[in-house]
C-alpha cells in the first residue's frame, strides 16, 4: 500500500485519507494509509490524514488521534449520525448501517429525479470517511486555483489555511485545524512554486576540488517568496551513486573537497515550499601536486683545531644554481647563537678558520639561511672540546 501511494504521488496525485474511527477505544490504534500520508506533527507530507469534527467544531469522540493527523473536517452530528454529513450511501440494502434498525442513521432518502439512476440513495452519516471527501474536494479547488502545485504543496496549502478550533498550533486531534476552503483557495494562487537559482563551481586544485555552491531565492510576480533556503552538496565516484559531503544548511558552500581521482559533484538547493534545483559538475580531477624540491644536502665538518684556532669545512649539495648563505651557530646551553656566516656555491665547499674566545665544549651546527632554493636545511651538530 505504501508503494502504491508513493507511485500515486509520483504521478501528481494528492492522496487524502480518513484518520480512523477508533479514537474512543482504549488503544486508539493507528490507521493506515492515513498514518503514512499525513506526515508527523503537522510537518511536510505527501498527503493528508483527516479527523472528524462535530457541528461545534470540536473533535468527534470517535475520531482517531495521533501525530499523523493533518487537518479535520465536518464528520459527525451533535448526537450521532442523524445530523452528521449528508451524503450518498451504498445502494446495497442488505448490509449497510442505514438498513439495520434501530439506527439513528436510517432516515434514508431515495432518488425521485428522473435522470438519476434508479435506487440512488442519500442519508446522514458520520465518521472520518465522511470528513475526508470534504478535504478531497478542497484539494481539487486548490489545484484548480494553482495547477503548478505538487501533491505535497497542495497538502501544505490546506494545512496553512486551516482554522484551528482547539487551542493554538497543531494538535493530534484536529491537526492544523478545521479545513477552510475559502482561505485555501485564496492562498493557492500566491503560493511560490518557482525553484531557487543555483550556481555550482568546481575548480581542480592540488589535493582536491575547490567547490563554490551558492543559491538565490526566486519567485514569480504575484507570488509570496518561500524563503528558507537550504543548500547541500554531494559527491560521487561514478556519477550515479552520490553521498553527502556537506549536509543541507542555510549557508553557501566554499571549501576544498579532498579527492585523489575523478569525482562528480551535485549541489541541491530547496526553499521552504520544497521547490528544489540541482546542478552537477564533473567528472573533475584534482591536480597532481608538484613534487617538493629536495633540501640541498648541507655538511659541517671540523678539519682541525689548535689551541684557540678552529678550521671548519661547510659543504652544500647541488640544489640549484648560484650561492646560498650558511650560518654556523653555537649552542649556549639554552639557545643557538650565530657563530659565523659563510657564502657557499651549490655543489661546492667553503673552509673557514675561526678563533675561539674561551675554553670549553663547543657544539656547532650549520643552517641554510637563504639562496636560490629558499629552502631550510640543517646539519650537525658536531661537538668540539677545547682544553
Amino acid at each position: 500500500l505504501d508503494r502504491a501511494i508513493d507511485y500515486a504521488a509520483t504521478k501528481n496525485v494528492v492522496v487524502v485519507a480518513s484518520a480512523g474511527n477508533d479514537g474512543d477505544t482504549t488503544d486508539n490504534p493507528v490507521d493506515f494509509p492515513a498514518a503514512y500520508v499525513g506526515g508527523t506533527s503537522g510537518g511536510w507530507s505527501i498527503g493528508l490524514s483527516v479527523g472528524a469534527t462535530m457541528p461545534n467544531n470540536q473533535i468527534a469522540s470517535f475520531s482517531t488521534h495521533n501525530v499523523n493527523v493533518s487537518v479535520a473536517a465536518p464528520g459527525a452530528g451533535a448526537t450521532g449520525c442523524a445530523f452528521g454529513d449528508f451524503s450518498t450511501i451504498p445502494t446495497n440494502v442488505l448490509t449497510t448501517e442505514w438498513d439495520t434498525p434501530p439506527s439513528a442513521c436510517n432516515n434514508v432518502l431515495y432518488s425521485t429525479v428522473a435522470h438519476l439512476p434508479a435506487g440512488g440513495r442519500w442519508a446522514y452519516g458520520e465518521g472520518t470517511s465522511f470528513a475526508a471527501p470534504i478535504v478531497s474536494a478542497v484539494a481539487a479547488l486548490v489545484r484548480q486555483a494553482n495547477p503548478a502545485l505538487t501533491p505535497s504543496q497542495v497538502a501544505d496549502v490546506i494545512r496553512r489555511s486551516a482554522t484551528q478550533t482547539m487551542g493554538a498550533g497543531w494538535n493530534q486531534y484536529t491537526g492544523a485545524g478545521l479545513v477552510n476552503a475559502a482561505a485555501a483557495v485564496a492562498l493557492a494562487p500566491t503560493y511560490d512554486t518557482t525553484p531557487p537559482t543555483i550556481a555550482l563551481s568546481a575548480v581542480p586544485k592540488a589535493g582536491g576540488i575547490q567547490t563554490d555552491l551558492t543559491a538565490t531565492d526566486a519567485v514569480d510576480p504575484g507570488k509570496t517568496a518561500a524563503g528558507g533556503l537550504t543548500i547541500g552538496l554531494e559527491a560521487s565516484r561514478d556519477g550515479v551513486t552520490y553521498g553527502a559531503v556537506v549536509l543541507p544548511g542555510a549557508t553557501a558552500v566554499h571549501q576544498l573537497i579532498p579527492s585523489t581521482g575523478a569525482i562528480w559533484l551535485r549541489g541541491t538547493v530547496c526553499d521552504a515550499n520544497h521547490n528544489c534545483a540541482q546542478s552537477v559538475a564533473g567528472p573533475v580531477t584534482a591536480l597532481v601536486p608538484a613534487p617538493a624540491k629536495a633540501h640541498p644536502s648541507l655538511g659541517l665538518r671540523i678539519l682541525s683545531h689548535k689551541r684557540a684556532k678552529l678550521k671548519v669545512r661547510v659543504s652544500l649539495g647541488q640544489g640549484a644554481a648560484g650561492k646560498a648563505v650558511v650560518q654556523i651557530e653555537s649552542w649556549t646551553g639554552r639557545t643557538w647563537r650565530t657563530f659565523d656566516r659563510v657564502s657557499v656555491s651549490f655543489g661546492k665547499t667553503a673552509i673557514r678558520t675561526e678563533h675561539l674566545t674561551k675554553k670549553g665544549s663547543y657544539k656547532l651546527r650549520a643552517r641554510l639561511l637563504a639562496g636560490p632554493s629558499f629552502l631550510p636545511a640543517v646539519s650537525g651538530p658536531v661537538t668540539l672540546r677545547v682544553k
